[in-house]
Formats: structure tokens, sequence, C-alpha cells
């Protein structure tokens, strides 16, 4: 499963970013930060793949190529 993350902003101003860019993923509110500190979030975007076992597998800050994320995703076993 794929889930974003908006962290420290108001649910309304959330629904309106994900209307306008048309995004279809589920996203998630953090609105205190509570999620972005327990996962050591220190910049935006940040990607974590957890594998099948709970553990993260891979954690991103900023922009990645499709092959560095595709490798990430293969030592979740995914």
């Amino acid at each position: 499963m794929v889930y974003a993350v908006n962290q420290g902003e108001a649910s309304e101003k959330a629904r309106s970013f994900i209307d306008m860019n048309h995004y279809t993923t589920t996203t998630l509110l953090d609105q205190k930060g509570d999620v972005g500190r327990e996962y050591k979030v220190s910049g935006i975007p940040t990607l974590v793949i957890i594998g099948r076992d709970g553990k993260i597998a891979a954690h991103f800050v900023g922009v990645h190529t499709e092959e560095q994320l595709r490798e990430g995703l293969k030592k979740a076993g995914l």
C-alpha cells in the first residue's frame, strides 16, 4: 500500500492541494508532526519504504531516481 502524509497543515489546505493536483493516493494528516518525528523527517519530500515485516527498508530525503526507488522496494521485498 502507498500512503502520502501531509505534515503540519490544516485538513482544508491539504484537501485543496490534493484536489487541485488530482492526486488519488490516500493522504493522511500529521498536523502535529508526530509521525514526521517518529520517521525522522528532515526534509520534504521524504519517502519511507516499510517492508512486510514492518521494519524500515529504505529512507529517502529529496528527489531520487527511479532506479534508486526500485532498489528500495527490492530491499523491502516488494
